[in-house]
């Protein structure tokens, strides 16, 4: 069957549009990605590891795993609110 959480991202990445960011146009406040970043979000989108092994979340103690999934959903310390109030801002700014 294959490993369950692979299989999952390859559905994502493979949906219209999930690959935009990689030719999108950077807005004027912020003209480059810096070097860290761009290498974290490509490794995510290869599904290549971000952390060299598992380990405790610093926020909730749950497992943050070494894909850095659980870095995007974890609801402790605000990320999750703040990341949608990001979102939502600009939605509403377009």
């Amino acid at each position: 069957m294959g490993d369950l959480p692979f299989l999952a991202h390859m559905k994502l990445v493979s949906q219209p549009g999930a690959g935009a960011w990689l030719t999108a146009l950077p807005e004027d406040d912020e003209r480059t990605m810096c070097g860290e970043r761009f290498r974290v979000s490509l490794k995510r989108r290869l599904r290549l590891r971000v952390r060299e092994v598992d380990g405790s979340c610093p926020c909730c103690g749950d497992c943050m795993d070494s894909f850095g999934d659980h870095a995007l959903v974890c609801s402790c310390e605000g990320d999750r609110i703040v990341r949608h109030n990001v979102v939502r801002d600009r939605v509403c700014r377009e």
